[in-house]
């Protein structure tokens, strides 16, 4: 993960303040790039995965789309990460090439998890959490 990444994202994922606001009307940002911040659950690590797409309204009732381009699935946004969208900064859309941004953790699945209410996302970051 590039170093300039992480020190951008990484503040953000940990509460310090920064310039940003907050998108709760999803209206505002349809239509516009948007990047997606993943940091890994991982005990002692920093990793982060991010891409960009154009977020779309394609009628779903619980979720928006992050188009990816023709070569990747579109990446299915739920409805509730609405309230997380955050304006980037002039630096951060450099970095994450998008002007809004939305940051999640993830890490595996737990034995017990339910997993038919899982969505397909499209991603694998199984060699990222190992």
């Amino acid at each position: 993960m590039d170093a300039a990444l992480l020190s951008l994202a990484a503040p953000l994922e940990r509460g310090v303040q920064c310039l940003i606001r907050t998108m709760s009307d999803p209206k505002e940002v349809i239509g516009s790039d948007i990047a997606v911040v993943l940091f890994t659950e991982k005990e002692g690590d920093d990793d982060a995965f991010v891409f960009a797409g154009l977020l779309k309204d394609e009628g779903h009732e619980d979720f928006l789309a992050v188009d990816r381009g023709p070569d990747h699935p579109p990446f299915p946004f739920p409805r509730e990460w609405c309230d997380s969208i955050r304006l980037a900064t002039d630096e951060q859309a450099e970095v994450f090439g998008a002007r809004y941004f939305v940051v999640r953790v993830v890490g595996n699945l737990p034995d017990d998890a339910d997993k038919p209410d899982l969505i397909p996302t499209g991603i694998n970051l199984s060699s990222v959490l190992e």
